[in-house]
This record gives structure tokens, C-alpha cells and sequence, in this order.
């Protein structure tokens, strides 16, 4: 619409097809006209001035009285005349003010009136989800779009820019800020979009609803829909990530497949969010796209470029777009269309029925061919021992079933297709086929996906399935080696010990294992030490009963000769260049097939031609009918493969496996231990005089005291102190009963080690490591070891660390303080649980102890004595608070004798308020200061000799120039009113300071 008023400065978007701008041109918006007599010029005074000089000249030369009246006359006048003019300029206000309020509602009502038919118009064009019945059942305009050209999709309803717009200028009409300016403005704003319109973004772009699951799975269901009725049924296929809207959208006259990865390879196997996303794509005539839904817009795919975010009731808003989707300034806010499942399914229906009237069906031979349940079982058991025989394919030409015999045909097939070509449905569905065949106890399945474990979740549940790996890292990597190759082991003895050479000799009773891997490229390229163990495998696999199936999308080069030489049996979907089919055929025949018949693929056995088969699509049911033809009861089928370590463990579920308290003849239960070339988890046990002493090092939070807490409750273990001068005490009680041959506990924990030496003094710390470093190395003279748990290895605990034969390595900052910490490179995980380490080469889970056990707390040994000064007659204190600690003798209960003061060399001053010296049952107590005493070193000696010597708040130095003594005195804790006790016979020990 051209409606007269400012042009819009925005460029409007294209308008959709069938809708046209219709130009129409109210009458003018001009702003009410300023009269001239309103013009700000103030009170005329030349017009005053003027007749009353004239009068004055006249008078001057005629001396005629009657020019002095005209001389009063002009102002008058002169002030009639103005308030006249201005009288008329606030009439003329008036009609021009009302005039340009009925031209702005005129115009206002004429823009509604257009904008509601702009309005109807683009919803006519884009009616959503719902309103796709509008076009008749037979409207032969339906699937006439070109993929090529766009898919728009309406993703609610909002605010759009209209195609419209008013004429001439909304600025520099009145200058200022003016009501009138402001009412224009309004009025281009209003004119320049449209509420309640369509939003529109082409599908092609990739859609991703994130928000509450409920309501975002509404939203995405009616793109979905919108999508059915935009594409055409011959040429779309739908791959339905899962089992997402699998159930309505197979009402849709569309052909859809079970697996989906959108873009590149790269891409997909680098998405780690997606796997929290349900991912629906489609590809028509060359183009494709995605719908996916998440919780957050992180966990949606990449290949999501519009990203719309659905909120509390209706609303919702575009958060992501790429630059000329003709979405505007982002977030762009809109009330969103839920469609429920029974809708989806109706509407689904009602374009199935479209399709059929208008003969714009996929062909028969294309989605009868993919119906699992349609496939016949193998024709007769094979001759050959342990067949793996199945049917899941239909050969294109004749439509015959062709059955696959792995054992036969193989021992080991190699699988090629590039995305989309159906690799993951064609495993699923070879996995079922051979399932619901043979039972368990004949063949099992070991699946490895590194593509986020989608792939194989359809058939997760078969009780065939012995393990699932999914997304390997390093470690894990070498976890899945050690118990390959342990299980080719355990095969070995087994055939061994029934006296025969291979699997198929009589008297062998082992299931067959067959090892599917998707995306055997990605694995190889990120672990390529796992190529020598699928060599071996494949070597020796025939005999021992293991078959590989190799899935990759990249063929050439991806699988070795080794590998090759031993897979005789091929098979390729489509690839994208010849060299990969090739690679799997010989022949380029896989690269010339269609992309858009996923499920097609080539066969090759032993070399010979190739045949062109048509895989069948397996379903949600087709895979509960087969569980349910093989019930087992749980435990019954041997596991080649350990799932990993549990997060958390509890003490009371691995002391069942041991004693029933925790502790057994061989060690005390502290950990799960995942032992994967034995393939079994077993308990860790530590025994303190087979092991030496144990070091446990960890980053905060990584669970080494609680580690320590499980070891302390066995008996025999005691914990040390956190307190330096308690942690002191007990080494020095520890270290006595060493000295003296005496056994104490077996077992002595220090948490936190580097932080405990850090609070002890200077002079304190490395006489606490030496003291720690005897018991390292001579403990085990008495019986006694060391646990060490630390953050971190400070240079001035090397010695001691070095004396500990045994470790715990839990989780650390990073991968090189792990190694430096004697780590192995597979056992760092940067986010491994609290409790999860590694112990002597192996992963390790440390068991919790229950809540109602508590914690074990230290015993407190630490040896201070109560202020007591009876049986001395003469107390020395050195002290720095000579007064205070003077005051405090004087109030305490029993009273001092004479409390004196060393005031001057040689000199003892009585302090005021003294008892009498004469009471001789009262010790006599001389207080003074280091310097006093050391100034009066004579006196000093001589009362040493007999008396009790205090030094409070004094330097280990002072101390030793007071005692004459070389060693340490016990450490006296920061903050704590205690002091050092000097006996006469020269034994040290802590004492707290007269109460306050």
C-alpha cells in the first residue's frame, strides 16, 4: 500500500507469491499552519512610535493643538490592531488543529483497513500447520514448489515489516519537539510493519526449537507438518533420528529412513551436543535440512542456522539467523503454533489422501522393499557349523529375499555409505535379521558407534547385545583393547581345553561374537594403535569365533590390508567418489547410485560380481517381536565386555564381596578396581605390610579424604591430626614406640599432608618431614606404614614421597600433573568423578562409607599440660607480656607466693600486692623478658638449676638461648595462650598460660 505520509527507510522484504501492494492515497497529512499575525515578532512599537512623532513635527510647524490629539491616537490604534490579529491566529489554530486530527484518524483508519488485508493476504499465502486444509484435498497447486527456490515455513505469528508505505517525509516538518511531529512519527512507525503476520524463514536454513520439551516438540512438529505439504512425496525423504515423530510422520506420503547426519563428516562426528537433540531431516531435488529440538540451544546440532526459543504459554522468539533470512533484528518475538500428536497425525493423513488424488506417491517398489517384516526367513539351516544366516535385504531386480551368511560368506565384511545412504539403518537391521534367528546362546553382538551412540540404540535392549561403546576416548580406547584381546585369549584356553582347533570342532561351547563398528574411519584416524588389534582379530577371528563388521564412510584408505585380505564380504551404499567404491567393491558401481533412494546398496561376496539390493527398514516393533522370542533370565549370557566403573560406590557393596566387615586376611577394602584384560571389576585391597606405605594424590574435590576416611575404618588405622602441634604430638608418640620396640597401629593416615607442613613454623617443618621420613623407613620394623594423600608435591616432601612404594593417583588439574605424578597417559580423565583414580596401572573406583557410619576423626594426643605450679618453690617466667602475664598470677586460685619482677641486672623487685616471702609453702614466681634474663645470664644458671622455667610468647630461638638446649621445643600452635614448660631435668613440654 502507498499511503501519503514520511517514506519508510527500511527496504521491505519481498512480498509472497500472489500478494501485491495496492496503492492508495488518503488525503494530505499537512500539519496545522502557523497564521502570519502568530508569529513571535512581540508588541509593535515602530507602529506606536511613528504617528506620535509625525503628530509632534505637524504640531511643531502649525502649532495647532489637533496634532497633539492624533499623536494619541496611533497607539491606540496600534493596539487594537494587534490584538485583533491576534484573536484571529487563535481561531485559525483552532480549525487547523481540529482539521489535522480528523485527517490523522482518517488516515490511521485507512492504514488499519490495508494493513488487515496485507495481514489476510500473507496469511492466505503462509497458513501454517493448521491451516493447510484450507486448499481442497485435489488442489493441484500443492507440491509445485521447487525446493531449488526456497522452502518457507511459517514459524508463528509476529511482527513484520510491511510491504507499504506513507508519502513524504516524517522529519523537518515542524521544527522542535512539537505533539504534531510526534503524531507523524507514531504514524510511520505504525505504517512501516504488520502485527499478527506470518514469520517466515526457509527451511533449508536448518530449524532448531529449543525450550521446555513438551512445548518445543509441539512447535517443531508443525514445521514438520508444514514441511509434508511443502515438499513433494516422489522426491523428499525424511530421516527420522531415533524414534522421533516416527510414529505420525509415517502417516506422511513420504519416504523416511532411520538414520540422519547432516553435513559433512567432519561435522557430524565433531557434534558432540546433538546427542541431547531429536534431529528429523530431509533432502528434495538435491537440497536438505534439518528440524531438530533440544532442552537448550547448545545441545541443538550445528546445521541449525534459525534457532527459535519457545517459552511460557505462546511465546516465543527467533534468538538465531543468519544474515539475510528476512528475519530483521534479532530476537524477534512471536506467538508460536503447537500442534499435537493426534493433529500431526490427521494432518498427515489428510496429505497421504492429497498424494493419492493427485498420483503424487513414492513408487511401490520403494517403500515395500524396506518392510523388515516382510523378509522371509533363510530357506533351510546351513550345512556350515555355527551359520550366522540371515535375510535383511531384497534384491532390486526381482525382489527376492538375499540371504547373508557371515560365518559363510565372511569371516569379516566391510560396509561403505556416506551420509544418508542408510549404513546405521542397514546394521540395525542385519543385527535383527541375524537375532531373530539365532538365540543368545549361539551368537552375541559387541557394538562400538562413534557417532554418540545413536546408531545402535534401536536394538540396545536385544538380550544378544553383551556391549555398547560409544565416543572412545584414550582411555577408554585402551580399556576396549585389553579386553578384545583378553577375550581372544579366553577363547584360546577355552578351545584348548576341549581339545580342539577352532570353534566348529565338537565339544566347543562358545556363542559367536559378532564386533559391529560404525564409523571405523573416525576410530582408526583418533586411536590408530587399534589397527594392530583389528589385524590380529581379523586373523584369527574365523577360528576363535569373532567376526568384524567395518561401517565407514570413507573407505579408501580408512581400513588396512591386513583388515581387507580376511573381508570377503562387501558391501557399499552409495559414496560420494569411486575410489571409495573401489575400495569396497572394485568397481564404481556404489558411487553412480541415487541419493535419493537411501537404503540401496551393492553386494560383493568373495570377490564375485556385485548384486544391487535394497535394505530393510527395521522398526520400534520388529525389535520388540524378536525380544521376545529369546527371554532369558538376567546373568545368563556371558559379557566379553564390562561395562565401566560406576560413579559411586558404597563400602557395604564390595564388603560383600569380601568379609562381612569390610576387611579380609589380604587387605583392607577400600576401592573397586576395573581390571578389563581379565575382563572382570574387582575389589581393591590394601595390605600395609605387603604394600609399604601408600601415597594418594589428588586436586581438591577429587575424593582423597574420603579415600583416607574408608581406609581408617578397618582396625589398626589410625588418622593424624590436622592441628600441627596434635600432629606433632602423635608422630613423637609413633616415633617412641618405634625407638622402643613397641607395635602400635599398622596403619597411620596424614590428609592433606603439604597443607599441614605449610601451618607449622619455619623452624617446625622440616623436623616434622624427618620425623615422618623415620617412620617411612624403619615403621616397618614395629609393623607400622604411612598413608600420604596431597594436592600437590612441593619440593621439601620429594624425600618422603620417595620412600612411599605404593600411590593413588585421583583426579588432577592436568594431563602433565598426572604424569608427572607417575600416571600412565590412558589414565588421565580430566572429568572423572570424585573417587575415580588409578591404582598400580588400573581404574579405580574408592568406595564410600555410609552416611550412618560418620566420619573418623583423629585421636587427639597431644600433651598439654594444665597451669600448675605446685611442687616448685621458685617459678622463672620469660615472657613479652610481662604485665599482663603478672596480672594473670596474681588472680589465680591456688595463689603464687611472691610474684617478683626482674627490673634491673641482678635486681628482683616485688611486685605490689605480693604475699609475704616468708610463706614458704607458696612458690616465689620472677617474671621478666628474654633480654632481662639473658642480661642476667648469671642469675639465671643458678636458679635454672632448681627451678621451673615458663616462656611464654617467645622465638624457638629465645627459648633455646633461655634452655641452653639445641632441640626443638613442641610447637605451640598460632593463637593458642600456651607456653613452653622447662623442667629442671631438662624435659620440654607445652603448658597453658594462667587462665585471664
Amino acid at each position: 500500500m502507498t499511503v501519503p505520509g514520511p517514506p519508510n527507510p527500511l527496504a521491505p522484504p519481498p512480498a509472497p507469491p500472489g500478494h501485491s501492494s495496492r496503492p492508495v492515497r488518503p488525503r494530505s497529512l499537512a500539519p496545522p499552519r502557523a497564521p502570519e499575525a502568530a508569529r513571535p515578532y512581540g508588541f509593535p512599537i515602530v507602529a506606536v512610535l511613528a504617528p506620535i512623532l509625525g503628530s509632534v513635527v505637524i504640531w511643531a510647524i502649525t502649532r495647532s493643538p489637533f496634532a497633539l490629539v492624533f499623536a494619541l491616537l496611533g497607539p491606540l490604534v496600534a493596539i487594537a490592531s494587534v490584538a485583533d490579529a491576534r484573536i484571529q491566529s487563535r481561531r485559525l489554530a483552532r480549525r487547523e488543529s481540529a482539521r489535522f486530527g480528523r485527517d490523522l484518524a482518517a488516515t490511521r483508519v485507512a492504514l488499519r483497513r490495508l494493513q488487515s488485508d496485507e495481514r489476510e493476504q500473507l496469511l492466505r499465502a503462509e497458513p501454517g500447520a493448521i491451516g493447510l486444509r484450507v486448499r481442497p484435498i485435489h488442489d493441484p497447486e500443492r507440491w509445485r514448489l521447487a525446493a531449488a527456490t526456497g522452502v518457507p515455513v511459517r514459524l508463528g505469528l509476529g511482527r513484520a515489516a510491511s510491504t507499504g508505505h506513507l508519502d513524504g517525509d516524517s522529519t523537518a516538518r515542524v521544527a522542535g519537539e512539537d505533539p504534531v511531529q510526534s503524531a507523524l512519527d507514531q504514524l510511520h512507525e505504525e505504517a512501516s510493519t504488520v502485527d499478527g503476520a506470518p514469520i517466515v524463514a526457509d527451511a533449508r536454513l536448518g530449524i532448531g526449537v529449543c525450550g521446555p520439551r513438551t512445548l518445543a516438540d509441539a512447535v517443531a512438529r508443525g514445521i514438520l507438518v508444514q514441511l509434508g505439504d511443502r515438499l513433494p512425496p516422489p522426491s523428499t525423504v525424511f530421516a527420522l533420528g531415533g524414534a522421533a515423530e516416527r510414529g505420525w510422520m509415517e502417516s506422511l506420503p513420504h519416504r523416511s529412513v532411520a538414520e540422519f547426519r547432516a553435513g559433512s563428516p567432519e561435522e557430524s562426528a565433531s557434534r558432540s551436543p546433538a546427542a541431547e537433540a531429536t534431529v528429523v531431516g530431509w533432502r528434495c531435488d538435491g537440497q536438505d535440512g534439518v528440524v531438530a529440538v533440544a532442552a537448550r540451544m547448545e545441545g541443538l546440532p550445528v546445521e541449525c542456522r534459525v534457532v527459535v526459543q519457545v517459552g511460557a504459554g505462546r511465546s516465543a522468539r527467533v534468538i538465531r539467523a543468519p544474515d539475510g533470512a528476512g528475519l530483521g533484528l534479532l530476537p524477534v518475538a512471536l506467538a508460536a503454533e503447537f500442534v499435537s500428536t493426534e493433529q500431526a497425525r490427521d494432518l498427515a493423513r489428510f496429505l497421504a489422501a492429497s498424494a493419492a488424488v493427485l498420483g503424487r506417491q513414492p513408487p511401490v517398489s520403494e517403500t515395500s522393499a524396506q518392510d523388515f517384516q516382510s523378509l522371509s526367513l533363510p530357506d533351510a539351516p546351513s550345512a556350515f557349523p555355527g551359520s550366522l544366516a540371515c535375510v535383511f535385504a531384497r534384491a532390486e531386480d526381482g525382489g527376492d529375499a538375499v540371504e547373508v551368511d557371515l560365518t559363510l560368506h565372511g569371516p569379516h565384511a566391510i560396509v561403505g555409505g556416506t551420509t544418508g545412504s542408510g549404513k546405521s539403518e542397514l546394521l540395525v537391521s542385519w543385527v535383527l535379521a541375524i537375532a531373530r534367528v539365532h538365540p543368545p546362546s549361539a551368537v552375541n553382538f559387541l557394538l562400538v558407534d562413534f557417532k554418540g551412540g545413536a546408531s545402535f540404540a534401536p536394538i540396545r535392549a536385544l538380550p544378544h547385545v553383551v556391549g555398547l561403546v560409544t565416543d572412545l576416548d584414550e582411555r577408554t580406547a585402551q580399556r576396549a583393547m585389553l579386553s578384545l584381546r583378553a577375550e581372544l585369549r579366553f577363547r584360546e584356553k577355552v578351545i584348548a581345553a576341549a581339545g580342539a582347533r577352532s570353534i566348529d570342532d565338537p565339544g566347543v561351547d562358545l556363542p559367536r561374537l559378532v564386533i559391529m563398528v560404525d564409523e571405523f574411519a573416525a576410530l582408526a584416524s583418533d586411536y590408530p594403535h587399534l589397527h594392530e588389534l583389528f589385524a590380529d582379530l581379523a586373523a584369527r577371528g574365523r577360528s576363535l569365533g569373532l567376526h568384524l563388521v567395518l561401517c565407514t564412510q570413507r573407505p579408501a584408505g580408512a581400513i588396512r590390508d591386513a583388515v581387507l585380505a580376511n573381508a570377503t564380504l562387501r558391501l557399499s551404499l552409495r559414496v560420494n567418489n569411486r575410489a571409495d567404491s573401489v575400495a569396497v567393491l572394485g568397481t564404481a558401481q556404489a558411487a553412480e547410485l541415487s541419493g535419493d533412494t537411501p537404503g540401496r546398496a551393492w553386494i560383493s561376496i568373495g570377490g564375485d560380481s556385485a548384486r544391487l539390493v535394497r535394505v530393510a527398514r527395521a522398526t520400534e516393533e520388529d525389535v520388540r517381536r524378536v525380544i521376545e522370542m529369546h527371554p532369558v533370565s538376567a546373568g545368563s549370557i556371558r559379557r566379553p565386555w564390562c561395562d565401566d566403573l560406576p560413579r559411586s560406590v558404597s563400602l557395604s557393596s564390595l564388603s560383600s564381596r569380601g568379609s562381612g566387615s569390610g576387611e579380609s586376611e589380604t587387605g583392607i577394602v577400600f576401592a573397586l578396581v576395573d581390571l578389563p584384560g581379565e575382563q572382570r571389576q574387582d575389589v581393591a585391597r590394601f595390605e600395609p605390610s605387603q604394600s609399604g606405605s601408600l601415597l594418594v594424590i589428588g586436586a581438591q574435590g577429587s575424593g582423597k579424604s574420603e579415600l583416607l576416611q574408608t581406609l581408617a575404618a578397618a582396625s589398626g588405622v589410625e588418622m593424624l591430626p590436622a592441628l600441627p602441634d596434635e600432629a606433632w604430638d602423635a608422630v613423637e608418640v609413633s616415633l617412641s614406640r618405634l625407638r622402643s620396640g613397641l607395635a602400635g597401629p599398622r596403619l597411620l593416615l596424614v590428609d592433606d599432608l603439604d597443607a599441614l607442613v605449610g601451618r607449622f613454623p619455619d623452624e617446625y617443618r622440616s623436623a616434622f618431614i624427618d620425623r615422618l621420613g623415620e617412620l617411612a623407613r624403619d615403621g616397618s620394623a614395629v609393623g607400622l606404614q604411612l598413608g600420604l594423600a596431597v594436592r600437590r608435591i612441593p619440593p621439601a616432601l620429594h624425600t618422603l614421597v620417595a620412600l612411599c612404594d605404593d600411590r593413588v593417583i585421583l583426579r588432577l588439574g592436568s594431563r602433565e600433573d598426572h604424569l608427572m605424578a607417575g600416571g600412565t597417559t590412558s589414565g588421565f580423565v580430566g572429568d572423572a568423578p570424585p573417587g575415580s583414580g588409578e591404582w598400580r596401572g588400573s581404574r579405580i573406583q574408592v568406595a564410600r562409607r555410609s552416611a550412618r557410619a560418620g566420619s573418623s576423626t583423629a585421636r587427639s594426643v597431644s600433651r598439654i599440660a594444665p597451669f600448675d605450679l605446685s611442687g616448685h618453690t621458685t617459678v622463672v617466667v620469660v615472657t613479652t607480656r610481662m604485665i599482663e602475664f603478672s596480672r594473670r598470677l596474681r588472680a589465680i586460685d591456688p595463689p603464687v607466693g611472691e610474684v617478683c619482677t626482674l627490673s634491673a641486672p641482678g635486681r628482683v623487685t616485688a611486685s605490689p600486692g605480693a604475699l609475704a616471702i616468708g610463706d614458704a609453702q607458696l612458690p616465689r614466681v620472677i617474671v621478666g623478658d628474654p633480654d632481662g634474663w639473658q642480661s642476667n645470664w648469671a642469675l639465671l644458671s643458678t636458679l635454672r638449676a632448681d627451678a621451673l622455667v615458663l616462656v611464654d610468647r617467645c622465638s624457638v630461638n629465645e627459648f633455646r638461648a633461655i634452655s641452653g638446649q639445641r632441640t626443638l621445643p613442641p610447637p605451640i600452635r598460632s593463637g593458642a595462650d600456651h607456653c613452653w614448660a622447662l623442667d629442671p631435668d631438662g624435659s620440654v613440654l607445652r603448658m597453658r598460660a594462667p587462665s585471664a
